[in-house]
């Protein structure tokens, strides 16, 4: 790498108002990717060498060959951003190859998977639920119940993607089923295939659902409307508390994506059967896949 575009980098640093320490990681994470650049491309890093193709090929050496972490990555794009601002002030280059890259976000320590002896106890607790309800409107609540939960561990779905679904988002057959996740941006768009188990949980409680002019799919026993996030929150809650599992509508979303990776789907139908847009976050929190995704492999 030119020890003088490097100094020149570092002055540019201090002038506009970075701290020493900043500074010299930055120079640092610049020394690496230039090392990097020089072994693959046989070219040190300079302004005019830097191509998008050479970052996104960094990228996937640093997130799936050496495996760092959100953080380390984070900071070494945000090092090549400042290195391309600096080459575009100076006149260098008059565009920014790492317009399209964003940061990554980092993955919450407290988001857990649930195991499989764990997740059978939450089943089953659900369907004790439903066997000793009586009356009909307890009967009803247990079913309801039994869905919501059956739904989102068998599709992965945000908590606030079940609560909107409606009546015509699900289509339901003999042999087949899916669910269209139809509101939100392009990306979270999608559509699901429905195992059986889940499409007799939504048969069984479209069949006790009450009557309502409500198009949801999921409503309130008692207001007959949409049911909320927080209410349908309290009902995985509860089912948890009687398995005797902590257990929350993300922690069912990240066992379902666990398990697909554990089955051998890819990274790319995994983010987009969660409704991401990032291959390489997916990637960093629930591992990786070397073989092809069967077509059954969500069945």
């Amino acid at each position: 790498m030119n020890n003088d575009n490097l100094n020149a980098f570092g002055i540019w640093l201090e002038i506009n108002g970075r701290s020493p320490f900043t500074v010299s990681g930055y120079i640092h994470d610049l020394k690496l990717f230039s090392s990097w650049n020089e072994r693959v491309n046989g070219i040190p890093l300079s302004p005019y060498s830097l191509s998008v193709r050479d970052v996104l090929a960094y990228r996937t050496y640093l997130l799936m060959d050496q495996r760092a972490s959100v953080r380390t990555y984070n900071r070494r794009l945000a090092a090549l951003r400042a290195y391309v601002k600096w080459a575009r002030e100076g006149g260098s280059i008059e565009w920014d190859p790492l317009e399209n890259l964003r940061m990554l976000r980092e993955h919450r320590p407290g988001s857990a998977f649930l195991g499989g002896k764990e997740l059978s106890a939450v089943k089953r607790a659900a369907k004790r639920m439903v066997k000793r309800a009586k009356k009909p409107r307890e009967k009803a609540l247990a079913l309801r119940d039994y869905a919501i939960l059956s739904t989102l561990f068998s599709t992965g779905l945000r908590i606030h993607e079940l609560c909107e679904l409606d009546m015509t988002d699900i289509e339901l057959s003999r042999r087949s089923g899916w669910l269209c996740v139809s509101k939100g941006s392009d990306i979270r768009r999608r559509k699901l295939r429905l195992r059986a188990l889940i499409r007799l949980a939504l048969e069984e409680w479209l069949e006790v659902r009450p009557w309502t002019k409500s198009s949801a799919l999921f409503i309130s026993l008692r207001s007959r409307r949409r049911v909320t996030r927080r209410a349908m929150q309290t009902c995985i809650t509860r089912i948890g508390k009687s398995a005797g599992v902590k257990v929350t509508a993300q922690t069912l979303r990240h066992t379902f994506a666990k398990s697909l990776i554990e089955a051998g789907v890819s990274i790319d139908k995994v983010t987009r059967m969660l409704g991401l847009s990032d291959r390489y976050y997916t990637a960093r929190i629930y591992g990786d896949s070397n073989d092809e995704t069967s077509n059954n492999a969500s069945e």
